[in-house]
């Protein structure tokens, strides 16, 4: 198939896919007749993502997501810098979601994420309620543990730290600028001017607006 329109799929995606698959069986509602095997790729104007190993049999799906070169800005005006990676992928046909699916695999941000300004990397497992993340490694910051994900935040275009309902982190950092750490302080110590570096090792636990 060429050039079929994602939002088909996924309105809140616009781009095309192409694809190669071999497929056999009827279509049925729920979908479990079809057996099929081959490889796509999603052109976003973000960027591209390519779908190879292609497996669909019994209703069931997996397959390896390939990411190459996304630009974050174009999901977040909060994100920037690019993202690639290699992602395995399992779930069902007829229920589609992120509360439905598994994954497991590498994500590398060119500029980071978040509070980390700089080129990082993650290793991580999501089980379709909980992010583990099994390590996440930039120059001067590692962590890992677990994170939970607020669903009915996902779709709107808002700061990304309200997407993540619950952490449960051990980190060790150096060098983290304090005006991205967004840290809740009184009002009259909020009007003072303040900059500067620290560094932190321990466990962040609870939500990113009242950790």
């Amino acid at each position: 198939t060429r050039d079929i329109n994602v939002s088909r799929f996924v309105p809140q995606l616009q781009g095309k896919v192409n694809s190669t698959l071999r497929v056999a069986g009827g279509l049925t509602p729920a979908l479990n007749t079809i057996n099929a095997q081959g490889e796509a790729f999603l052109h976003l104007k973000q960027g591209t993502i390519q779908a190879k190993q292609i497996q669909v049999s019994e209703g069931k799906f997996n397959t390896l997501l390939i990411p190459q070169k996304v630009k974050l800005a174009g999901f977040s005006p909060f994100l920037t810098g690019e993202l690639d990676g290699r992602i395995k992928v399992s779930g069902a046909l007829n229920e589609l979601s992120p509360q439905t699916i598994l994954a497991q695999g590498n994500l590398n941000f060119n500029e980071g994420l978040s509070l980390i300004d700089r080129p990082l990397t993650a290793q991580f497992d999501w089980n379709g309620e909980k992010l583990a993340i099994k390590q996440a490694k930039a120059r001067n910051f590692k962590a890992q543990g677990v994170v939970e994900l607020d669903f009915a935040n996902l779709s709107r275009q808002i700061n990304p730290n309200t997407f993540i309902k619950n952490v449960n982190l051990t980190v060790k950092a150096d060098g983290l600028n304090l005006h991205k750490l967004a840290l809740p302080v009184p009002a009259p110590i909020a009007q003072l001017k303040y900059g500067g570096l620290i560094d932190f090792k321990g466990k962040i636990q609870g939500s990113l607006q009242a950790p």
